[in-house]
């Protein structure tokens, strides 16, 4: 009787360790799987992010994500006429989703800004656009930029980034208030594209952080 019970106990044992060793083994594909996936990814990410002018002298960025994709990004282009569109973003959420809507996004301000597009414009393709892709629930903090150092002025439209500072050459830190929702949440008929207009100078240095920093 102890015989038989330590052999059926064995065999259940022996049963167990081969699902555990298959189902560890398949496991292990869709990681490798995955790992592939996210670097195809990762690539299409990141010739999006290098595709502005940031090898520019005048930008600074730093991108430290929680995962290997964020909902974090800066795009930035030269207008046909001079001076930068700058657009500076966070989606909702963190992973590959979060960053998805980067796709549609860049697509549409590197396109309008080299056909001359002001921020005004540009800000309601782009809403239109995200409200109806993303899902429910998923939107854009963003602060977008238009500068135009010949007339010492930039126009700032600020969707709930609580990061945004103009740092004066004084040290005096000016803060551009948000005075909007993010993009994706209104419709056309609701959304406002007016921005504020700030007076900049001389070495004053503009700072836009993620809510990650604060």
């Amino acid at each position: 009787v102890i015989l038989n019970a330590k052999i059926d106990a064995l065999t259940r044992l022996s049963y167990l360790y081969n699902i555990v060793f298959d189902q560890n083994e398949e496991l292990e594909k869709h990681k490798i799987q995955q790992l592939q996936e996210q670097k195809v990814a990762n690539k299409v990410f990141n010739s999006i992010m290098r595709k502005g002018c940031f090898d520019a002298s005048i930008f600074n960025i730093h991108l430290s994500p929680v995962s290997l994709f964020n909902g974090d990004v800066v795009l930035a282009a030269v207008r046909p006429t001079g001076g930068l569109n700058i657009l500076f973003g966070d989606f909702t959420g963190h992973g590959l989703g979060a960053a998805l809507g980067a796709l549609p996004l860049s697509e549409i301000f590197y396109a309008m800004t080299a056909k001359g597009y002001g921020i005004a414009d540009i800000l309601i393709e782009i809403n239109q656009k995200l409200k109806q892709q993303l899902p429910t629930g998923m939107f854009l903090a963003a602060c977008v930029l238009e500068l135009a150092p010949s007339n010492k002025v930039v126009k700032v439209w600020n969707g709930a980034i609580p990061g945004a500072y103009i740092l004066r050459a004084s040290g005096e830190l000016f803060k551009l208030q948000s005075k909007n929702l993010p993009l994706a949440i209104l419709t056309s008929s609701e959304f406002s594209s007016d921005s504020n207009i700030v007076e900049i100078f001389h070495g004053d240095r503009i700072i836009l952080t993620t809510d990650g920093i604060l």
